[in-house]
This record gives structure tokens, C-alpha cells and sequence, in this order.
């Protein structure tokens, strides 16, 4: 669980993984890897060019 803010703005690395289709919905997944070594994964889903979730794991 998430405990405290993310403070992006000191810098992060971004790593494409994957990306996912269901149905009418693709996923696409990143790795990001923060200043601290701290490592999360973002997935953002669209449906029609829009976005329908942003998900931070």
C-alpha cells in the first residue's frame, strides 16, 4: 500500500513491459523505477483512443 506521496519530480526511468487486450480495452504496462530505487508498475487502459483507467501498482 502506498503510504506516502510520490515525488516524481526528482526523477524516474520508465521501462515499457507489456501490453494487454481485452475485448474492446488495451492495457499497456510500464515499469517505473524512482530516484530512491523504488520500483512500481503503471498501467493505463483505453477504449477508442480514450483513456479509461490509470493504475499505479
Amino acid at each position: 500500500m502506498l503510504q506516502e506521496k510520490l515525488d516524481l519530480r526528482a526523477g524516474y526511468r520508465s521501462e515499457y513491459a507489456t501490453d494487454l487486450q481485452q475485448g474492446a480495452i488495451t492495457s499497456y504496462v510500464w515499469r517505473l523505477t524512482l530516484h530512491d530505487g523504488n520500483q512500481l508498475l503503471m498501467q493505463l487502459s483505453m477504449r477508442d483512443k480514450k483513456v479509461v483507467g490509470l493504475h499505479l501498482i
